[in-house]
C-alpha cells in the first residue's frame, strides 16, 4: 500500500489500484498497517495499493494479513484474489473480524 494520494508514471512491472475499500478494519497510513476501526465506521477506502505477481505457492510475508479481495459485498462467488497487508496483530485476529478489501460497495 503506498503512502501516496496520486501516481505520476506507471509502474516497470505490476500495476496501482486506486478505490478499493477496506471492510471490518481500518488503515493506519502513518505505519501503514492495518488497525482496528474506528466507532461507527465501516468501510474505509484504501490508498493506492501496488500489486505485482509473486510465484505461486510462495509463502506469505510475515507480519501480513492475507486479505480476500471480493467484487462486490456479496462474498463467495465474488472472489476476486487476496493481496498481503501489513498487521502487528496475528491473522486470526483479522479473519474473526471478517476483514476484507472490496472493489465496489453496490450489490
Amino acid at each position: 500500500v503506498t503512502k501516496k494520494d496520486e501516481v505520476n508514471a506507471a509502474p516497470r512491472e505490476g500495476c496501482f489500484i486506486r478505490g478499493m475499500i477496506l471492510t471490518g478494519a481500518s488503515w493506519d497510513v502513518a505505519s501503514a498497517e492495518l488497525c482496528d476501526s474506528l466507532h461507527h465506521e465501516t468501510h474505509v477506502t484504501m490508498p493506492i495499493v501496488f500489486v505485482r505477481g509473486v510465484q505461486a505457492g510462495a509463502p506469505p510475508d510475515a507480519g501480513t494479513y492475507k486479505c480476500p479481495v471480493y467484487a462486490t459485498p456479496q462474498r463467495g462467488s465474488t472472489y476476486v484474489t487476496a493481496l498481503q497487508l501489513r498487521s502487528r496483530a496475528p491473522e486470526t485476529k483479522w479473519v474473526l473480524a471478517g476483514v476484507a478489501l472490496l472493489l465496489s460497495i453496490a450489490t
